[in-house]
């Protein structure tokens, strides 16, 4: 059995649904299965330079660029020695040097400025003819992908499989995902991209699939994920507007409004406290289990009798 935990993106300052699933990841170690956490969001930064931090295995982040690259997640190992071989034989200058980026000069028009991370390992380079960006190159153990701008605005990505070979084309207009050509077929969409990515993955009947964030998501994943999977969504905040709401007329929170609407979809739907669990129960007219999985946890309760009085500690969700 596989469980998966769909998010979107992550990065530095998590928010409180990947502390959750962090929380859950702690708890899941315990437990005959394996978890992988996908990520469907593009991240300009190796996503386990983040994935670390939380204490993720490399080989449970599934972000959808990645394995659609037939890429594994990897430490970044490519240094700026390695990116300097290109111009072997070629005059360049070193214009600006910091802990933080490296300045070099090609031509009299040609600059490329690189984006370190630490210990001279590459994040991204950014390629720049006559003052333009033309394009931005990310690295990992390799070149991972390459965005392509047009007058300032982003219009395309070349995503590279570890052979250095081109593996699918995404294109964009206004920053959204227009067209992906892979595997010799152009799917329109960005929902039409998560669904092929959900085909690769070849989920069975017994895995399991949570939604930590189902807006903009789950509205393309359910038609394709519903009877096919163990299904379950999770409510990380509050669910509806109380002021706003009266009598049978509900305002939903805006996030988990198609959730709702479609909970019998789902196997069972996830909260946080017992309080939530009643209020959420009362408000849903389909019969959709409601489960609470506390966030966060103590490994024993401290009994210790002496404290400090006048202390104050704040606590959130």
């Amino acid at each position: 059995m596989n469980v998966y935990s769909v998010n979107k993106g992550i990065g530095y300052a998590s928010s409180g649904v990947e502390y959750a699933q962090k929380y859950r990841k702690e708890l899941f170690e315990n437990l005959e299965f394996n978890d992988h956490y996908v990520f469907l969001n593009y991240l300009s930064k190796n996503i386990a330079v983040y994935t670390d931090l939380l204490g993720y295995q490399r080989k449970q982040v599934l972000w959808i660029y990645n394995v659609l690259s037939h890429r594994p997640t990897h430490a970044t190992t490519f240094t700026v020695d390695l990116f300097l071989e290109k111009f072997v034989g070629e005059a360049y200058e070193i214009l600006n040097q910091t802990s933080t980026s490296l300045e070099i000069k090609v031509t009299g028009t040609q600059r490329y400025k690189i984006w370190l991370l630490k210990d001279d390992l590459i994040d991204r380079v950014d390629y720049i003819v006559n003052g333009h960006l033309v394009n931005v190159s990310h690295y990992d153990q390799s070149l991972n992908n390459i965005e392509h701008f047009s007058d300032g605005q982003l219009v395309r990505r070349s995503f590279y499989n570890l052979q250095g070979e081109i593996s699918y084309e995404q294109f964009y207009n206004g920053r959204e995902i227009s067209m992906t050509f892979i595997d010799n077929q152009i799917l329109y969409g960005k929902m039409a991209f998560y669904q092929y990515f959900f085909k690769v993955l070849q989920l069975q009947k017994e895995d399991a699939v949570i939604i930590d964030r189902p807006l903009d998501v789950i509205e393309g994943l359910l038609p394709q994920l519903v009877d096919q999977v163990r299904l379950f969504s999770v409510v990380h905040a509050e669910h509806y507007n109380e002021s706003l709401s009266k009598g049978s007329h509900v305002l939903w929170n805006n996030n988990y409004e198609y959730i709702f609407q479609h909970a019998d979809s789902f196997e069972a739907i996830i909260v946080a406290t017992d309080r939530q669990n009643q209020i959420l129960s009362g408000h849903l007219r389909k019969k959709t289990m409601i489960k609470t999985i506390p966030v966060g946890y103590i490994n024993e309760v401290s009994r210790k009798r002496s404290y400090r009085p006048y202390s104050l500690i704040t606590a959130s969700r």
